[in-house]
């Protein structure tokens, strides 16, 4: 099975840690999207869900920092299969992918449609 680099996207629609409530919504409902990286410079400082933003009830206004959790990610070495174990314990279908856990520079992201392809395909 290979590993993450050879599936992953390697643009992705991000987020910055300044970006307002309301963008995020924008671009997520534009993109289709239910999870966005939010960024600060390069590095992953956070992930914003679909779910934060419908439930977020305060001014639209406000940055993105306010109601983004914790970054989940993966590295480009990591295995397909551990890719789908995070996607299924977290409920997401993507998971953004970093150069190391110490930097965290944003490399791009894949979905739970790259690993379904790589898996019936065998790639």
């Amino acid at each position: 099975m290979p590993n993450v680099s050879a599936i992953m996207q390697r643009y992705a629609i991000a987020v910055s840690e300044e970006t307002s409530i309301a963008n995020a919504a924008k671009l997520m409902k534009a993109n289709k999207v239910s999870l966005m990286p939010v960024l600060k410079d390069e590095r992953l400082v956070g992930i914003v869900r679909e779910e934060d933003l419908d439930s977020w009830n305060g001014d639209k206004k406000e940055t993105i920092n306010r109601i983004m959790e914790k970054p989940i990610f993966v590295l480009p070495t990591d295995e397909i299969d551990h890719v789908s174990e995070i996607m299924l314990k977290m409920h997401i279908t993507r998971v953004p992918v970093v150069n190391n856990e110490k930097e965290l520079i944003f490399l791009g992201i894949v979905t739970s449609s790259d690993v379904a392809n790589a898996i019936k395909t065998g790639i």
